[in-house]
């Protein structure tokens, strides 16, 4: 009696270039079962990856029906949740990246969630004395003053923030519809693209038909004469 055994699928097979492949076996990541245990946060931790790794495994992983483990709950799918609803990120008021980075490592993308954890701020880690007076000095830009509590942010700013969020909001909507347009174009191109293709194997299918029946009568032909 002989046992059947179920290859693992390999990345190569579900579409991962090379070079992402290679960069993936260094971390011991080399079928799709491996690929899709690995957690997104430990994934995008992988610095050779880089965004455009971990933009081209998710579309793979995408188009073939599956998604990176805890992709929907990592900080990076709810960065880009608000920034596709329009809402005005750190990095949106020029922030130095070193320092929002930091922030968003830990759920910070707002200066919203940035007051709701004012007090807080001082124990992340990697957040020293100049990432603090860096931080204290682009708030003053603003003009948002900082108390050990919380932020202080006057009527003229949070008028001025609203309305950079509302065009914001705006540009996401067009920017969505764009996207929603172009993937529809594609959608009619690929379906007129078919719909052509059809029609020509309809036409080659009659074309071998007529041949076949010529050839029928032909045969019937010479069968007749041999009879006679």
């Amino acid at each position: 009696m002989s046992e059947e055994f179920e290859l693992p699928i390999t990345l190569q097979q579900i579409g991962i270039k090379k070079a992402i492949r290679k960069k993936l076996a260094r971390h011991n990541i080399e079928t799709l079962e491996e690929l899709l245990d690995t957690d997104y946060e430990d994934l995008i931790k992988i610095r050779q990856l880089g965004a455009s790794g971990i933009n081209e495994i998710k579309k793979v992983l995408h188009d073939a029906g599956y998604k990176i483990k805890n992709e929907e709950n990592s900080l990076e799918a709810k960065r880009e949740k608000l920034k596709s609803q329009g809402r005005l990120l750190l990095e949106d008021l020029g922030f130095p990246s070193q320092t929002y980075a930091i922030l968003y490592k830990t759920g910070i993308f707002t200066i919203e969630q940035l007051n709701e954890n004012w007090n807080k701020i001082t124990q992340l880690r990697g957040y020293g004395p100049y990432r603090q007076q860096s931080l204290l000095e682009h708030l003053a830009m603003l003009g948002i003053e900082a108390t050990a509590e919380q932020l202080i942010i006057p009527e003229d700013v949070e008028k001025r923030l609203k309305e950079m969020e509302s065009q914001r909001k705006i540009e996401a909507t067009e920017l969505k519809q764009r996207e929603e347009t172009e993937e529809w174009n594609i959608l009619i191109k690929e379906y007129q693209a078919l719909i052509a293709e059809k029609q020509n194997l309809r036409k080659r299918e009659e074309e071998i038909d007529e041949e076949l029946g010529r050839i029928r009568e032909s045969l019937s032909a010479k069968v007749k004469q041999k009879r006679q």
